[in-house]
């Protein structure tokens, strides 16, 4: 199958490992073209384990608090389908 150019717009992070799978963490990426930087309080999926992650003070990973994720959905219409799209994405990518 013939792959299909993306362009992806990336912004690094700090070094951290995902709280979940323990990869390392150094990178936001988006299919956005009009993709900021990741700020405090931002929501990411980790590239590898696809779980929902949030970025603290530090922009460093970590898991969402109690209610984070469903505060986060209810503010933000169309936040949910765009991050199971993501998540859908990242579990069917071949990774040969």
């Amino acid at each position: 199958m013939a792959e299909v150019p993306v362009d992806v717009t990336t912004a690094r992070t700090p070094e951290a490992r995902c709280p979940y799978c323990d990869h390392l963490v150094d990178a936001a990426s988006s299919l956005d073209k009009d993709f900021t930087p990741p700020k405090p309080g931002d929501l990411t999926v980790c590239f590898y384990c696809a779980q929902e992650l949030v970025f603290d003070a530090m922009l460093i990973p970590r898991k969402p608090a109690a209610g984070e994720l469903i505060l986060a959905y209810a503010q933000q219409p169309g936040l949910i389908d765009e991050i199971t799209a993501i998540k859908r994405m990242i579990r069917s990518a071949d990774r040969r």
